[in-house]
């Protein structure tokens, strides 16, 4: 599954610290927990069981985290950039890639 692929190559980019990672599995959830938990840092799917993950992004623009985009399409990274969006990673990723996207947020944290 590729959602426990990507929290396994986070975590292991955080070896040295204690992180929580919440996993969401629809818009709903996502905007729920968002709506009662601060968070520094989301990985967004644009594709969420057939649900633009942009409409997430739009409906909790206010809010003070940075998002990275993790998505297969990757004609989408300009649309992604001007919605505001810290990194994009282009699936299919690699540990690295995973690695360098949370090394740039650290780095704007």
């Amino acid at each position: 599954m590729v959602t426990k692929r990507l929290k396994r190559f986070v975590e292991q980019s955080f070896a040295e610290q204690s992180i929580k990672i919440t996993i969401c599995n629809s818009l709903d959830d996502a905007n729920n927990y968002l709506d009662q938990n601060c968070i520094d840092l989301l990985f967004l799917d644009l594709n969420l069981q057939g649900c633009d993950g942009f409409t997430l992004q739009k409906e909790q623009l206010s809010e003070s985290f940075h998002t990275t985009v993790v998505s297969a399409n990757s004609d989408r990274a300009v649309e992604a950039f001007d919605a505001g969006i810290l990194d994009f990673v282009a699936k299919p990723f690699t540990q690295e890639s995973s690695k360098e996207a949370v090394t740039k947020t650290s780095r704007s944290l």
